[in-house]
């Protein structure tokens, strides 16, 4: 029986906790209540002696490391104070200054999906803070498929902080990168309002007037930049290049001669110096190329008549038309007369006029006056000035679209040229360039003689 007496003791201990809430599984509330006492308890008792050193030393040791990491963040070893710095994180995850210094620090380092993954990171913690909006922006502005959330970022820091200069100058850049370079201009607009006096505004948006084609307003704003500082290399090579693309070449001249003087080793700007020196002497466009473009092909069709051909035919036509009228005229005649009408060689009526001792008779050729031989080479040269007009049309229209095609062709290999400043360099795009240039020379020449014009 002692087995069935301990059995029931418990039995009858077990009921009264349960009367009084402790084990009851029913009753989750008091349970709680009860865990949240004993967790007070536990946090208002006193720590172990022992505990405390520890615990200073942990915090002594993490300021250590965070200090050590700024140095070595200073100094450029960023991949070490990174590695220090997760330690430190590793026992306080929440510490502000040292996830701003790691996201810096991986960026820097060249690891850019950790670098993002942590500016974020950061930005959870620390709130609204521009520095690492600016880090954030800027990594995701690599990617193309992020760049457009980098825009967003950095137009919602341009509503809260107008005047940040470098938001709004990355912008600028990255509307450019993603096409829309008109809008990327009225940014660097407002910029250069901002800072006038800032060389590198004037180069970023004569940049956007590039890609859009404004080639003049890009070298006034390229000449703005060089009137703040006279010795940019980097302007003045985008000078020269676009001077020689445009066969301005004294122009070309001038800036490579200031850059042979800047940088007198320089074996490249001798060489271009030498190279614009000998295109200076070729054959210049006769007519500047949009004048070739705006010129309608209608006007070349009504001056086809001005063509050497038939202005030709046409003073043989004058001089036929001269011998035809020359029928109308009479032949005149003088002769002794008895009063009678007579008929001479059959040559047609003579009416005398009598007088007293002479008649002074006039006649016409009938047959002649019917059917002339300059009347039919009249009619055939006119038709044959017909024909000449087709053909010569057919030859107009032809050599004007050429040009045009090839007005295309050399406008879109300038702006490459022009765009890509290594290509200047490239003997097999110069020979080309030059190749179309003599194409319009040509094809110009060929409507002049065809219409008289340009």
């Amino acid at each position: 029986m002692p087995t069935l007496r301990l059995r029931t003791r418990k039995k009858k201990k077990m009921m009264v906790f349960r009367r009084r809430g402790v084990c009851d599984s029913r009753r989750p509330q008091v349970v709680s209540r009860l865990g949240g006492f004993l967790l007070i308890v536990a946090v208002l008792l006193p720590l172990e002696p022992t505990l405390l050193p520890s615990l200073a030393l942990a915090q002594k040791t993490q300021l250590a490391q965070l200090e050590k990491a700024k140095e070595l963040f200073d100094e450029g070893d960023y991949r070490r104070a990174a590695q220090l710095l997760r330690e430190v994180l590793a026992g306080a995850p929440n510490h502000q200054d040292a996830n701003i210094l790691l996201s810096f620090a991986l960026a820097r380092s060249v690891q850019t999906e950790a670098a993002i993954v942590q500016a974020r990171r950061t930005l959870r913690i620390v709130g609204e803070n521009v520095h690492m909006q600016l880090l954030l922006a800027g990594l995701l502005s690599a990617e193309p498929s992020t760049r457009a959330e980098a825009i967003s970022i950095y137009r919602e820091i341009l509503e809260r902080h107008p005047d940040s200069l470098r938001a709004r100058e990355r912008l600028a850049e990255n509307l450019r990168r993603e096409g829309a370079v008109l809008e990327s201009a009225e940014s660097l607009e407002e910029l250069i309002k901002q800072q006038p006096d800032e060389p590198r505004y004037h180069i970023s948006i004569a940049e956007n007037y590039l890609l859009l084609g404004e080639i003049d307003l890009a070298v006034d704003e390229y000449k703005n930049a060089l009137d703040l500082n006279a010795n940019n290399v980097e302007v003045l090579s985008r000078l020269a290049v676009i001077y020689e693309t445009m066969d301005q070449f004294k122009e070309s001249e001038a800036a490579y001669e200031r850059l042979a003087d800047l940088e007198p080793k320089s074996l490249e700007y001798k060489l271009a110096l030498k190279r614009v020196r000998g295109e200076a002497r070729s054959p210049l466009l006769p007519i500047p190329l949009e004048r070739m473009k705006e010129t309608p092909l209608e006007r070349y069709l009504e001056n086809i008549g001005n063509a050497e051909e038939i202005e030709l035919q046409e003073r043989q036509v004058s001089a036929l038309r001269r011998q035809s009228y020359s029928r109308f005229l009479p032949f005149f005649t003088f002769m002794r007369t008895t009063g009678d009408f007579q008929n001479i060689n059959n040559v047609g009526l003579i009416r005398p006029l009598d007088s007293a001792a002479n008649t002074y008779s006039f006649a016409f050729d009938v047959r002649t006056i019917l059917a002339h031989p300059a009347e039919e080479r009249i009619h055939a040269t006119r038709a044959n000035i017909a024909l000449l007009k087709r053909n010569i049309g057919r030859e107009v229209i032809r050599v004007y679209y050429s040009r045009i095609s090839t007005v295309l062709q050399y406008e879109n290999l300038r702006k490459r040229l022009i765009l890509e400043p290594g290509m200047a360099d490239d003997a097999g795009f110069r020979r080309i360039k030059n190749g179309l240039k003599y194409d319009l020379i040509r094809l110009t020449e060929q409507l002049y003689l065809l219409t008289g014009l340009r």
